[in-house]
C-alpha cells in the first residue's frame, strides 16, 4: 500500500493506493495554513480507518512544491520522519509534474504569496514568477483558489488524482525529500540582546 500526500492543493488531500495504483481510500480537509496542526492526525486517521500500519507502507508520494513555505516544509518534514522511522521509500512529486501527469490545460499557476504566482505557459519551459495584478485576462489551471484582485480571470482546478496516481513513476525512490520553493524563503534571525 502507498500513501499520497498533497498539502499544496485546497483542500488538502491524502490517499491510500495499492500496488495496481487503484485508490483505496482518501481524506480531504481544509488544511491550508494549518498543515502543522492537521497533517499527521489526518494521515493517522486514514491509516487506522483502513487497518494499515506505517510499517506496511510500500512508499509515500509527496507533493514537494512549489507551494507555501510552511506547507512544503511541514509536509517534507512529516514524510521524512515517517520514512526514517519505518524505512519507507519516498517519491517526490512537483506541482508541474502533477499538472503534466493529468494533462491539465495550460497555462498553470500556483500561489507563491498573496500577490505572486508561478506561471507556466508551456510544458517545456520554466515557470515565471509573476505578480497576480500583471496576469493577462484568461483562464488558468491551479490547485487552489487564487484571489485575482478584481481582475476578470477565471480558474480551473486540476485534481485528477486517479489519473495522476495511475501514471506515477514509482521506479526511483529517495531516502529523503526536499521542499521545492518558488523563491528563497524570507527568514531572518532575530537579534539577540544580552543583559549583563
Amino acid at each position: 500500500m502507498y500513501l499520497f500526500i498533497d498539502t499544496i492543493s485546497d483542500p488538502t488531500y491524502v490517499a491510500l493506493f495499492d500496488e495496481k495504483r487503484h485508490i483505496v481510500d482518501t481524506q480531504a480537509w481544509p488544511g491550508k495554513q494549518r498543515e502543522f496542526d492537521t497533517l499527521t492526525e489526518e494521515i493517522n486517521d486514514l491509516l487506522e480507518k483502513n487497518n494499515i500500519s506505517y510499517k506496511w507502507l510500500s512508499g509515500m508520494v509527496v507533493m514537494v512544491g512549489p507551494g507555501s513555505f510552511t506547507g512544503t516544509r511541514v509536509t517534507t518534514l512529516v514524510a521524512n520522519a515517517i520514512s526514517y522511522g519505518f524505512n519507507t521509500p519516498l517519491f517526490p512529486l512537483t506541482v508541474w509534474e502533477f499538472f503534466s501527469l493529468q494533462d491539465a490545460p495550460l497555462p498553470w499557476i500556483t500561489s507563491v504569496t498573496k500577490k505572486e504566482v508561478l506561471l507556466w505557459t508551456n510544458k517545456g519551459q520554466d515557470a515565471i514568477l509573476e505578480q497576480i495584478s500583471n496576469l493577462p485576462e484568461g483562464t488558468y489551471t491551479t490547485l487552489a483558489p487564487i484571489d485575482f484582485q478584481h481582475q476578470k480571470n477565471t480558474i480551473k482546478t486540476a485534481h485528477n488524482y486517479t489519473k495522476v496516481i495511475s501514471q506515477l513513476p514509482l521506479n526511483k525512490s529517495q531516502e529523503r525529500v526536499k521542499p521545492v520553493y518558488a523563491k528563497d524563503p524570507n527568514i531572518t534571525l532575530k537579534k539577540i540582546t544580552h543583559a549583563y
